[in-house]
């Protein structure tokens, strides 16, 4: 009788895998900040755990492409947010001179 084959699972490898895929969809996320933020916080956390496992370069990929486009979705938010602050003053100025 032979030995039952022993399979070892790199968990590292698979949070590799969806960090990668996480940053593939920060790359549209971004431009939508409410969903920008998680999308890319959570693409950097798992590309972290998964630097350690034999898909490196998948993890390493990812946490560069999370890291981009969350410092593209904070820029997104604060354009977004002094956009609104602008809008709202001309828009109470004209309103003041009717």
């Amino acid at each position: 009788m032979e030995p039952a084959a022993v399979v070892v699972v790199d968990k590292g490898a698979k949070r590799a895998k969806i960090g990668f895929i996480l940053s593939l969809v920060s790359i549209f996320a971004w431009f939508i900040p409410i969903v920008g933020f998680p999308v890319t916080v959570c693409g950097i956390v798992f590309s972290s755990m998964g630097l350690s496992s034999i898909a490196r370069g998948k993890a390493r990929v990812g946490l560069i492409l999370s890291i981009i486009f969350l410092v593209l979705t904070i820029l997104n938010a604060i354009v977004g947010a002094s956009l609104a602050v602008v809008m709202e003053k001309n828009e109470s100025a004209l309103q003041e001179t009717r």
